[in-house]
């Protein structure tokens, strides 16, 4: 399996390092942005639903990590058995855009785009995805993936897992046929909040010096697409993440952030329960 290496192109310009030590928290803001008052930003909700404690990771070496992924048009992206060893957990994928046909070995769950309902697929089912919908799965069980159309597929890959290896301190989280434009990771040692969980994610119209707080007790991510709203390269660290874990457009113009959280709620209560699926 591929590890996660050091590449060149994350590399070429200053702005870029700047860009992935402000997402994971390392080196600080400006003074500015630390000591700006609050500015409202315009948000949707894309995805809320309680998720039971058997699908969540347990340990002491807990990762959690948000990517903003492409699968190229006609790829086929394959996580197999020893892609997902020592590494139990959960694995989320939210597509923005685009379509997926989705065929796991083990039982997985769907929400639809808009739905209210949490599916269950049992395993061997081909499951096509669409433009806001969401496939949830252990992070041990092998999947396909296939973007069948001649246009990118663009989706928020989520994964909480416990490393369970001895040695190893990092592992790719995606199939070798995707790559990613922006990450989060959080370091191992994460603690994930007791009991039944909501997974919230939204959609953020940031303004400039505009800030998204963070949630107490709550794990909380947050990446950028890789082109502003007009469609050009985004070259300027414009995202970063106070060490409060608070989400900050430290950039020259509003710029769209997705936000994903983990945070308490009580069971039998809130949106629909996804759970009881097994390796």
């Amino acid at each position: 399996m591929a590890r996660r290496s050091t590449s060149p192109v994350l590399f070429l310009t200053f702005g870029l390092v700047a860009a992935l030590a402000w997402q994971s928290g390392v080196g600080s803001l400006p003074v500015a942005a630390q000591s700006a008052s609050p500015v409202a930003a315009t948000e949707e909700t894309l995805l809320e639903i309680t998720i039971s404690p058997d699908l969540l990771p347990q340990g002491d070496r807990i990762l959690s990590e948000l990517m903003y992924i492409t699968a190229p048009g006609g790829s086929t992206g394959s996580w197999r058995e020893e892609n997902g060893v020592d590494w139990p957990g959960l694995r989320v994928h939210h597509l923005l855009t685009g379509t997926l046909s989705v065929r796991a070995e083990g039982a997985a769950q769907v929400v639809r785009a808009g739905g209210a309902s949490v599916e269950d697929v049992p395993a061997g089912m081909e499951v096509v995805l669409g433009p806001g919908d969401t496939w949830l799965a252990r992070n041990e069980i092998p999947f396909e993936a296939v973007n069948t159309s001649a246009s990118p597929t663009h989706l928020l890959l989520w994964v909480a897992a416990n490393n369970e290896h001895p040695t190893e301190l990092v592992r790719d989280a995606f199939p070798g046929a995707w790559f990613f434009g922006d990450m989060n990771p959080l370091p191992q040692g994460v603690e994930v909040p007791p009991g039944p969980v909501t997974l919230r994610i939204r959609r953020i119209e940031l303004p400039v010096e505009g800030r998204v707080a963070a949630i107490p007790g709550a794990i909380q991510h947050a990446v950028r697409p890789p082109t502003n709203m007009e469609g050009t390269p985004v070259v300027d660290p414009s995202v970063g993440v106070l060490p409060s874990g608070a989400v900050v457009n430290i950039g020259r113009k509003p710029v769209p952030v997705y936000i994903l959280s983990l945070e308490s709620s009580e069971a039998g209560a809130g949106p629909p329960v996804a759970g009881t699926v097994e390796p």
